[in-house]
């Protein structure tokens, strides 16, 4: 079998964690599972007792085989694939800010060359900031004063960042 197939059989993504493939398989075991058949039926009966070792076998060389992501990768994944993340803004000092909404990051690149790394960023506030007819006052007067924020050598940087912002979420979350 290949590992297209052990996916298929549990009817998930590649992209799945570890956790995700356990329910997944939970849910496929109770939903194939030989009681449900028709005891009287030998053929749907037999069916659903090769369904549940295929099942079964699936699961068994997912849950060893597959590497989790760290939960900060995961998110980043989410993040790129679902959301589009960097726009230019037409601003007299401003050239682009992205927003990281699963994160509440905010990342700005000023004209001058600046770039800073702003923490625990609602999203009305970014939305705010968006829609706002002067950005760079907007900024000073919302976000830059009232953040925790980091100047960013280069932009590969976030990363770093990002990482230890999200890993203190989620130590205060749990």
């Amino acid at each position: 079998m290949t590992l297209d197939s052990y996916f298929n059989i549990l009817e998930i993504k590649q992209t799945t964690s570890k956790r995700e493939i356990k329910s997944a398989w939970k849910k496929c075991l109770f939903k194939y599972h030989p009681d449900k058949a028709d005891q009287s039926n030998e053929e749907e009966l037999k069916q659903a007792n090769q369904k549940t070792i295929e099942i079964n076998k699936a699961y068994d060389y997912l849950k060893n085989n597959i590497i989790d992501l760290d939960p900060f990768e995961e998110a980043i994944c989410e993040v790129e694939i679902n959301w589009d993340i960097r726009k230019g803004v037409s601003s007299s000092n401003l050239k682009w800010i992205e927003y990281y909404k699963e994160l509440h990051i905010l990342i700005v690149q000023f004209k001058s060359g600046g770039l800073y790394l702003y923490e625990s960023v609602n999203y009305e506030t970014y939305v705010g900031l968006v829609q706002s007819d002067s950005k760079g006052r907007f900024l000073n007067k919302n976000i830059a004063y009232k953040f925790i924020y980091h100047r960013l050598a280069k932009y590969e940087d976030w990363y770093k960042f990002g990482k230890q912002i999200f890993h203190k979420q989620l130590n205060n979350f749990n």
